[in-house]
């Protein structure tokens, strides 16, 4: 029995044994199974999220192509780890942004806003069609400038449009309305200067503008007035009296006036200015004169003179020099001192007491009237007065004249002087002198203006005669322009004022001293 129980149990625990094995074995095919089955899910998972993600990159990828890019930053920045998502997310923004300005500046074109436009075409020039956009606003933009007639911005911003429609024929329109509004420009400064009597700095730029508009009539204008200034008489010295033009262009005087010579308180406008005898001419800015005087039996008619450059006054008759190298001369004519009528070509004139003597611009020298024997030295010294540019004449007085017989210098161009005609107390004694910007004869002595704004003075004082005091030469610095009279020597300062030295007679010597503002020349 209890042999037969032993081997049962032996047997169970075999069958025990087998079923151990096989559930060991049924567990093991369920372990796989569960593994496979979970690496099946794992990949449809994955394939299933791939699928999903290249569905959403080809979405965004279409949304960039429809240009709905917020659409596919925002499907980008979800499967931002997809292979090639960060960059076609940084394109979307960056094509975001392009096409924001680009509609920013469409309609910025539309509101009429082309310099907003411009701005926001350029930031990114090479997106869609940007450069032509830019052409477009900067042609609308020259258009607007154009019409309000600014050329100048017109201009840069036709050149802007680079040919866009019709921009370069309005460029060139535009640049000829540019030259026209320059020459206005130009022109306008030009006859500013001219108001204000700056007549250099308003012939340099008519003569820029030639043909534009009175430009030439304006040239010809300001010729005249620098030939009128260059050779102006500021201040003048007589037989009689002394005379000046203030910076108001009235005139001051002070000496006898027997002869109504010094009834200059009515002039005005005067910029050139002439005494010697009975009679006082004066130029005035409009090229007319006025003459005051009276010898008491001859009546001096100058209304018909015109353009008139440069004035002289003998002792008791008068000349004038017209634009055209004209002389015209009126009153006493007893020695035939006003025979100038067939003179051409004349460009500087004087007189003295009874003689016209015109420098003609080849260098000869007429002369009319009393000359005694002046002519006849200056045919002999011909070669002298080669570049003489001005000339100034004094002396020769009726019978025994003890104070000048009449001589006449000139000024050359390299500031040397040369003389003729009586020399009893060296007035012509001038072979010497240099750096002479202008010359004044007096009636038996004359003076020099240097460069340097000092003087010179032919002669010595002569019993009676004390036409020269040194100790008040000596204060003659800064001085700008010289007048030499009967004894009596005036020179102009700088500041406006007056030195005298010489004969006092009729206080013409010593009232000059107490002028003030006087006009100042612009040599």
């Amino acid at each position: 029995m209890i042999l037969k129980q032993k081997k049962g149990s032996k047997k169970a625990m075999l069958m025990d044994g087998r079923n151990q094995k096989r559930f060991r074995m049924r567990r093991m095919v369920i372990y796989g199974i569960e593994i496979c089955s979970l690496i099946l899910v794992f990949i449809f998972s994955a394939y299933y999220v791939r699928s999903k993600n290249d569905k959403k990159y080809q979405m965004a990828v279409e949304y960039i192509s429809d240009e709905k890019y917020e659409e596919a930053i925002k499907l980008l920045t979800q499967i931002r780890n997809y292979n090639g998502a960060k960059e076609k997310r940084n394109e979307a923004e960056k094509i975001s942004k392009q096409n924001e300005a680009y509609v920013k500046g469409t309609e910025f074109i539309k509101k009429e806003r082309y310099q907003d436009a411009i701005e926001e075409f350029s930031k990114y020039i090479d997106y869609k069609d940007c450069s032509e956009k830019v052409k477009e606003a900067s042609y609308l933009l020259g258009i607007n400038y154009y019409q309000t007639e600014d050329y100048i911005h017109a201009k840069e911003y036709f050149i802007k449009a680079d040919g866009y429609k019709n921009s370069e024929i309005l460029l060139s329109k535009t640049e000829l309305k540019t030259l026209e509004q320059s020459k206005q420009t130009l022109y306008n400064e030009a006859k500013r200067y001219y108001n204000k009597e700056k007549y250099n700095e308003a012939l340099e730029l008519f003569e820029l503008l030639s043909n534009y508009k009175k430009s030439k009539r304006y040239i010809k204008k300001c010729k005249i007035q620098l030939k009128r200034m260059e050779k102006n008489n500021i201040i003048t010295a007589g037989i009689y009296a002394s005379m000046a033009i203030k910076n108001d262009y009235t005139v001051v005087e002070e000496g006898a006036n027997d002869y109504g010579q010094c009834n200059v308180g009515g002039m005005d406008n005067i910029m050139s200015i002439d005494t010697y005898g009975c009679y006082t001419i004066a130029l005035k800015k409009n090229g007319k004169v006025d003459v005051v005087g009276n010898n008491g039996y001859d009546k001096v008619n100058t209304s018909e003179w015109k353009k008139i450059i440069d004035v002289a006054a003998g002792e008791q008759f008068v000349v004038g020099l017209d634009n055209e190298g004209r002389v015209h001369a009126d009153g006493h004519n007893g020695n035939l001192q006003l025979k100038t009528e067939h003179w051409k070509n004349v460009v500087s004139i004087d007189a003295g007491w009874s003689f016209t003597v015109g420098l003609t611009e080849d260098g000869e020298l007429l002369f009319a009237g009393l000359d005694r024997g002046q002519a006849e030295e200056f045919e002999a010294e011909k070669d002298k007065w080669k570049n003489v540019v001005n000339i100034s004449a004094n002396g020769g007085l009726y019978g025994e004249n003890p104070r000048g017989g009449g001589h006449t210098v000139g000024l050359r161009k390299d500031g040397t002087v040369v003389a003729v005609g009586d020399n009893s107390h060296g007035q012509c004694d001038v072979e010497n002198w240099e750096d002479i910007v202008k010359v004044a004869a007096g009636n038996w002595y004359t003076v020099g203006l240097k460069e340097d704004g000092t003087i010179e003075i032919t002669g010595d004082n002569y019993p009676g005669t004390r036409y020269i005091e040194e100790e008040i030469m000596t204060e003659c610095t800064d001085i700008v322009d010289i007048a030499a009279g009967y004894g009596q020597t005036l020179c102009l300062k700088s500041d406006g004022t007056i030195i005298s030295f010489g004969f006092n007679d009729g206080n013409k010597c010593e009232g000059p001293r107490d002028w003030t503002n006087l006009l100042i020349p612009e040599y």
